[in-house]
């Protein structure tokens, strides 16, 4: 898959899905030798590639909508630190997170939930990842 960092609008989200799709899709030049030695054409090679926008500012929090509405994106992939950042709060890894930060990471994930799209979450280590307070309430 593709990870894009700073999707902050859903004219970053339509410029990424474009470079990440083969037309009529996107706008993806066609070279996939791998793709190409199995016989795959554009709409496989298309199917196969999982693309992500990265969403870590409160900019993309507002736009959230829109940015998962997007035909051609697959998910979202929360980045926490700089979306904690973002929102005026500071380290996302000092205890217990902040309520602004798990609100916006809940916004996130039942948003893709409710679109069927996937949705991912740096957590940087098992510890931090059992502790989910997102997953509370």
């Amino acid at each position: 898959g593709i990870i894009a960092p700073m999707i902050n609008t859903v004219d970053d989200a339509r410029r990424l899905v474009e470079q990440c799709r083969y037309a009529p899709a996107g706008k993806r030049s066609w070279g996939p030798t791998r793709a190409l030695i199995t016989g795959a054409g554009t709409e496989e090679a298309n199917n196969y590639v999982k693309v992500f926008a990265m969403i870590e500012t409160a900019e993309a929090i507002k736009n959230l909508d829109a940015i998962l509405d997007l035909e051609g994106l697959d998910g979202a992939f929360v980045g926490p630190s700089d979306l904690s950042i973002s929102l005026g709060v500071g380290s996302i890894w000092r205890p217990p997170p902040d309520p602004p930060v798990v609100s916006a990471i809940k916004t996130v994930l039942t948003g893709c939930q409710a679109r069927g799209k996937l949705s991912l979450l740096y957590c940087g280590d098992r510890e931090r990842a059992r502790g989910r307070p997102w997953q509370e309430g």
